[in-house]
């Protein structure tokens, strides 16, 4: 959704670039002997922005074009992303520190109700409410669903497990016949980078609703707690 901004979504712009900015922390402490002087540019016209909003380097901080790549400054960027850049000097390195949210805080902001597609994706998964179907159907809408594991653990979707709030009140899948169930939920088990696409039986009383919140459950191999994602959809 266009209002959300997640921690992930931070994660994973900050892996991209990171091995290729030049660390601005304490250059001066190498030893003579590890330093090796090269020629590059100073081009600070090129222009930064972040998440389409134009970025200025801060005094004392420059972009570097050295044999045709671009190097902008560990510290600036670390900190413009979340992250917390700390140099040693006694053993010339640079760390990298940011707190790797729950996933359960990587879920769509649930106080904002929403047309789809929706979707949440994390370093470890991602999952998308795709589109509503048979909304008129006698035995309850399908809200389409597409689980993809990007995780070295097996992942999959308890079906079993969903809640649902329909105009304030709750329903659990438990009260759906289970002759609506969609198998794949229980046939496929995901290995890293396999996804799989499948639905969810909405209560017959959604049909008629305004709002409709759905919390899905993810289960990972040796993993007690559940990570739960929730969409919030609106109906009409």
């Amino acid at each position: 959704m266009k209002k959300r901004k997640t921690a992930g979504r931070k994660r994973y712009i900050l892996l991209g670039v990171a091995a290729g900015f030049l660390l601005s922390l304490g250059v001066q402490t190498y030893a003579q002997d590890a330093l090796t002087a090269v020629s590059a540019w100073i081009r600070n016209d090129y222009r930064i922005e972040y998440n389409g909003e134009e970025q200025n380097l801060p005094d004392g901080y420059d972009i570097l074009v050295y044999q045709d790549r671009t190097y902008l400054p560990l510290r600036y960027v670390g900190e413009l992303l979340g992250a917390d850049i700390q140099w040693d000097k006694e053993t010339n390195t640079a760390s990298i520190q940011q707190e790797k949210t729950p996933d359960t805080s990587d879920v769509i902001d649930t106080t904002v109700y929403g047309t789809l597609p929706q979707s949440v994706e994390t370093l470890d998964y991602r999952i998308t409410a795709t589109s509503l179907m048979g909304k008129d159907d006698r035995e309850g809408a399908r809200l389409y669903l597409s689980l993809k594991n990007k995780n070295d653990t097996v992942l999959r979707l308890d079906q079993g497990s969903t809640v649902f709030e329909i105009d304030g009140k709750k329903y659990d899948y438990g009260d759906i016949d289970s002759l609506y169930y969609d198998s794949r939920w229980y046939l496929y088990y995901l290995e890293k980078d396999q996804e799989v696409e499948g639905y969810l039986r909405l209560p017959p009383e959604a049909s008629d609703a305004s709002h409709v919140t759905v919390t899905v459950n993810l289960t990972r191999d040796g993993q007690s707690e559940p990570i739960p994602v929730t969409f919030r959809l609106q109906m009409k």
